[in-house]
């Protein structure tokens, strides 16, 4: 059933995180990075021939910081994983139980190439800092595998956040309860914009849902007023507003960042020598403190979200 809807406009800080985590993931596009943005260190590349899973591992020393980061779909190999739309058992490092979860085969396939080399590198970097925080973020398929790494990250006892924009429908009901269970809205911000019609797909009709928690982009100017937290896992009032179909306009331009472009391919932004914008966390000095700095202006009444 759809949620009844009670949105919320975001903060000015928290914008300036989705912000600083869209040029991340735009930069994935592009390999190499001559200018990683937003002050970041890329210490590896995610890089699986077979399954054209790409992406980055980096690390933030003046916020002490690790990031994982995913490329969306850019190649033939991408659209083959995209079309591989069957469901199976979430099967991956970390998820020792989920009952009945089921997720989109070709997502399970691309992140489950590159965990084990993911997880190893951040572990690399913990180990020589092991106060280092741990953010997962990625656009459109990078979106999708940005949540099943999470689950892993999880599973695996490690406290991440995660950012993804324009992220497919990942898995099913029980997948859905699943990540929200091991999430938060303070830990998982699922970044949709206008009509995107990625976040729209696969269908629902098929046994998709979506997880919590929605930010929608609602104008295409980067605005916190105009960008809001919605509730619950499919929000009739944000994305799910609008109709979109596929890779529209809005699915490549974010926060006012142009990302997955195929004629950009992160070139802009790994070229741009943009300055650094802080995370909102070490800005705060504690951990999971954006949802308190929302402005809960409310446009309903209705709806309950977990906390």
């Amino acid at each position: 059933m759809d949620e009844a809807i009670l949105l919320s406009e975001i903060s000015q800080k928290l914008l300036d995180s989705f912000r600083r985590y869209v040029e991340i993931s735009a930069a994935t596009y592009s390999k190499p990075c001559p200018h990683p943005p937003q002050g970041i260190e890329i210490v590896r590349y995610i890089d699986d021939k077979p399954t054209g899973t790409q992406g980055f591992i980096a690390k933030d020393e003046a916020a002490n910081e690790a990031i994982v980061a995913f490329r969306g779909s850019d190649d033939l190999l991408d659209a083959i994983t995209d079309l591989d739309f069957f469901f199976t058992p979430l099967r991956t490092l970390g998820v020792q139980e989920c009952p009945n979860c089921l997720v989109h085969r070709g997502f399970l396939r691309s992140w489950n190439s590159v965990a084990n080399e993911t997880v190893n590198t951040v572990k690399e970097l913990l180990d020589s800092n092991p106060d280092m925080k741990i953010t997962i973020t990625g656009q459109s398929l990078g979106g999708a595998l940005a949540s099943l790494a999470t689950t892993t990250f999880r599973g695996l006892g490690f406290d991440v956040k995660t950012y993804t924009y324009g992220q497919p429908r990942t898995g099913n009901q029980q997948y859905a309860d699943f990540v929200d269970d091991l999430t938060s809205r303070d830990t998982m911000f699922r970044v949709t914009h206008t009509n995107d019609g990625v976040p729209q797909a696969p269908p629902r009709f098929l046994g998709f849902r979506h997880h919590s928690t929605e930010y929608w982009q609602s104008v295409d100017e980067p605005i916190a007023a105009k960008t809001f937290r919605c509730v619950g896992q499919e929000p009739v009032d944000c994305n799910n507003s609008l109709i979109g179909i596929g890779i529209n306009k809005a699915h490549t331009f974010y926060i006012g960042v142009s990302v997955g472009d195929l004629r950009d391919r992160g070139q802009m932004i790994c070229n741009a020598r943009r300055p650094r914008v802080p995370d909102e966390s070490s800005e705060s000095g504690s951990e999971g403190s954006y949802g308190s700095e929302d402005k809960e202006k409310s446009y309903g009444s209705e709806g309950k979200e977990k906390s």
